[in-house]
């Protein structure tokens, strides 16, 4: 989640800032690297303020709902709920891009069978009854603040690379 949140946040900040941007490439040379061609081309591309634009008003919330996904000893409940709300959102956003958008998170979290089960278990744990739940209750109450993002094993990697330096 973090590099989608990083590459979402970089698209924004170009959406913002376009202008001034441009005007920095476009003084240098186009001879100068492929680099410096390559993005003159970009910046031409009749589209590219028109989809930065659409990115920005219709999925702003994608860069909200990873940040709070990747708060250390989150409740299950919270998490699960912000994962309900960040669909509802994705669901709103209208047009071809955002029905493929909605296409593709309804198929990821459909193809997660255990997110369905942590689902189940975040309503028990806010008291609603849940049919054919097939986990002991001693168990149920351990998932209270079970993770729902791998960030935490990121975390820890970062931590000891940086204790072995």
């Amino acid at each position: 989640m973090s590099i989608v949140n990083g590459q979402l946040q970089a698209t924004f900040y170009y959406d913002k800032y376009i202008k001034e941007f441009e005007e920095v490439v476009t003084e240098f040379s186009v001879d100068s690297s492929q680099s410096i061609k390559d993005c003159i081309n970009i910046l031409e591309n009749k589209d590219l303020r028109q989809d930065l634009a659409f990115l920005r008003s219709n999925y702003q919330f994608v860069c909200e709902v990873a940040e709070k996904l990747e708060k250390p000893n989150m409740l299950l409940v919270d998490a699960i709920n912000l994962v309900k709300e960040f669909k509802q959102q994705a669901n709103a956003v209208r047009g071809d891009i955002g029905t493929r958008v909605s296409q593709k998170l309804d198929e990821v979290l459909n193809k997660n069978a255990d997110f369905g089960v942590l689902s189940d278990v975040a309503r028990v744990l806010q008291g609603q009854k849940v049919e054919n739940l097939e986990l002991d209750s001693t168990l149920v109450a351990k998932f209270k603040f079970a993770p729902t993002t791998s960030v935490d094993v990121e975390r820890t990697f970062s931590n000891f690379k940086h204790i072995l330096q």
